[in-house]
C-alpha cells in the first residue's frame, strides 16, 4: 500500500479520534468548571436579625481563585480582601427598613458565572421616638438656613470609599457622656420632620472629643450654619465617622488620626441649644446607629472566632 493510500484509509481514524480529544478535554473543562463551586468557600452573615438603621457584616472564607460581588437592597459591592484572605463587606441598612431581604453572593471564575449563595434576612422594624420641636428650636433653624454647599461638602465625605481599610479592632464613644438625643429620633415641625442620623453627647463644653478609631481627616468645616465646627473622618472600606458642634477642631484635612487621639474640644457651634456633642457612623454613605455600631464592631474585629459573637 503506498503512502498516498494509507492516507486516504487513515484519515477518518485520525479526524475521529482528534474529535474525541476534543469531547474528552470539554467534557473535563465542563467537569472542572462544575465542581469547582463545590470546593471549601463558606458564607457568614453577621447578625442573624438586624434591626433598621443597622448593618450586616458579610464575610466569605477561604475565596479560592473567584472574583465575589455583594447584591442587597438594589445595589452592587465588591468585598474587600483581609489580611487572612478572607473577603468581607459591611452593608447598611436604611432606618425604617424592615422585612425579609434577599442577600445574593455571586462568584466567577475566568469570567464564568459558576459560584452562588442566596442568604434572607429578616430585618427587624425599629421602635422610632417622635420629638416635636419647639418654637426655639424652629427659629434657630430659620436663623441659620442650610447651606447648600456645606450640605453637599458633608454628605459628599459621608460617601468617601477607600479601600484600604485604616480602622484597628472595635469603635469607641469619643466622649463618655449621657446620650441626650439618640440615633434614629424623629423630629417633627408643622411644616417639617427629619431622623436624627446620629447620637447627642451632652456635657460640658470644652471637653476633649476622641477619635472613634483610626483614620484620616477627610473634612473640617469652620463654623458650618449646621453643623458648626466639625470634621469627618474615613476609616476606610465604607465606614465614615462625623464629630459636630465642636468648640474647636483639632485636626486639618488630610491628617492622620490614630483611635483615642484628641481631635476637638465639646461645643455648641452650628444648630445646637447646649453642650454637645453630635456623633454619627456612616456605612456606605447611610447612617447607622453609632451605640450599636460601637458594640458590634467590638466583638466582631475582636480575636473571637465569628461564631462566638453575639452583640
Amino acid at each position: 500500500m503506498d503512502i498516498r493510500t494509507c492516507s486516504i484509509v487513515l484519515m477518518p481514524a485520525v479526524f475521529y479520534i482528534i474529535g474525541y480529544m476534543k469531547r474528552f478535554i470539554r467534557t473535563l473543562m465542563i467537569l472542572l468548571f462544575f465542581s469547582l463551586p463545590c470546593m471549601a468557600a463558606e458564607l457568614g452573615v453577621l447578625p442573624e436579625a438586624p434591626e433598621g438603621g443597622q448593618a450586616v457584616y458579610v464575610r466569605i472564607d477561604k475565596p479560592g481563585m473567584f472574583k465575589y460581588t455583594v447584591y442587597f437592597n438594589g445595589a452592587e459591592y465588591t468585598p474587600y480582601e483581609t489580611a487572612d484572605k478572607s473577603l468581607e463587606i459591611i452593608l447598611p441598612l436604611e432606618i425604617e427598613e424592615q422585612d425579609t431581604k434577599l442577600l445574593s453572593v455571586k462568584g466567577r471564575l475566568w469570567g464564568v458565572s459558576l459560584k452562588k449563595f442566596d442568604e434572607y434576612i429578616t430585618v427587624l422594624p425599629r421602635d422610632i421616638e417622635v420629638y416635636k420641636l419647639k418654637t426655639g428650636d424652629v427659629k434657630m433653624r430659620d436663623r441659620q438656613p442650610s447651606v447648600q454647599e456645606q450640605r453637599d461638602a458633608v454628605v459628599n465625605a459621608f460617601n468617601t470609599l477607600t479601600s484600604e481599610r485604616l480602622w484597628e479592632g472595635g469603635f469607641i464613644m469619643p466622649v463618655m457622656a449621657k446620650i441626650s438625643s439618640p440615633f434614629a429620633l424623629k423630629r417633627e415641625s408643622k411644616t417639617y420632620s427629619y431622623f436624627h442620623k446620629g447620637v447627642d453627647l451632652a456635657t460640658k463644653k470644652g471637653t476633649p472629643v476622641k477619635a472613634a478609631n483610626s483614620g484620616r481627616v477627610i473634612l473640617r468645616g469652620d463654623r458650618f450654619n449646621v453643623y458648626g465646627n466639625c470634621l469627618v473622618i474615613d476609616h476606610g472600606q465604607g465606614v465614615v465617622t462625623c464629630y459636630m458642634h465642636l468648640d474647636e477642631a483639632l485636626k486639618e484635612e488630610g491628617s492622620p488620626v490614630q483611635k483615642g487621639d484628641e481631635i476637638g474640644k465639646l461645643g455648641s457651634t452650628g444648630w445646637s441649644s447646649g453642650p454637645h456633642l453630635h456623633f454619627g457612623v456612616y456605612i456606605h454613605g447611610s447612617a447607622v446607629d453609632p451605640v450599636w455600631w460601637i458594640n458590634f464592631s467590638g466583638h466582631l474585629f475582636s480575636e473571637k472566632p465569628a461564631e462566638d459573637i453575639n452583640p
